[in-house]
């Protein structure tokens, strides 16, 4: 039986209706304080239809018409949590239910946002540890589909550095590679066949160069193995 509009969710119902993690939302919960999800006695929380029509505008904003976060906040300060909901577009079904007995317990109270390391990416179910720091400038400040490109462009950056080293006597053996540089490679590929194709392709013309980057050290590596 669908919920009415005015049940209250938990956030993996919340995820499922906005088609979007459930770590992202904790982590739009920690930058947009007009987000208050209440909480019963027993620790559970939920979020009411005011929060799921705010983060669905949020999502709008950010995904669709690619704001950033300052920008997003700013726009909360001057038009209010109401203009945003209101550019959510949630497939809410009414089936004739009061949803009485789907909100939380009475004695709810208003819970604090998460602070649960997150990921902004582009790409699904990516770990934790591939996500920048939420608390620095850059992650309030970029696009919330930029943190792929800074994920490659760190890796170049250790590549670059390494392959800047200087060249050793040539009837030297190569030395093996290192399990570090193996992982970068290994979490830079799992990585990139996670991303989401669609959102890759609005950003090729950002991509292209670190891509291009890639393939020229792939190749310089290849020739000094030859």
């Amino acid at each position: 039986m669908a919920k009415s509009p005015d049940a209250f969710r938990t956030i993996s119902e919340v995820a499922a209706l906005l088609e979007t993690p459930a770590h992202v939302l904790r982590f739009w919960e920690s930058k947009f304080t007009q987000i208050k999800p209440v909480k019963g006695a027993g620790g559970r929380r939920y979020f009411r239809p005011d929060d799921i029509a705010l983060l669905g505008g949020i999502k709008v904003l950010l995904y669709e018409q690619d704001m950033r976060i300052s920008g997003v906040q700013k726009l909360l300060r001057e038009r209010g949590p109401r203009y945003v909901a209101g550019l959510s577009a949630l497939p809410w079904t009414p089936d004739g239910t009061d949803g009485t007995d789907e909100a939380p317990p009475p004695d709810c109270e208003v819970d604090e946002p998460q602070s649960d390391p997150v990921i902004v990416g582009p790409w699904l179910g990516a770990a934790p540890e591939e996500t920048l720091d939420e608390r620095s400038p850059e992650a309030d400040e970029a696009p919330q589909l930029g943190v792929m490109a800074e994920f490659v462009l760190g890796t170049l950056s250790r590549l670059a550095a390494s392959e800047a080293e200087p060249e050793k006597e040539a009837d030297e053996p190569a030395p093996p590679a290192t399990k570090d540089s193996e992982s970068q490679v290994s979490r830079l590929r799992d990585a990139l066949s996670r991303a989401d194709p669609q959102r890759l392709r609005e950003r090729a013309p950002r991509l292209a160069p670190l891509v291009a980057r890639l393939v020229a050290l792939r190749e310089a590596s290849s020739g000094q193995a030859g």
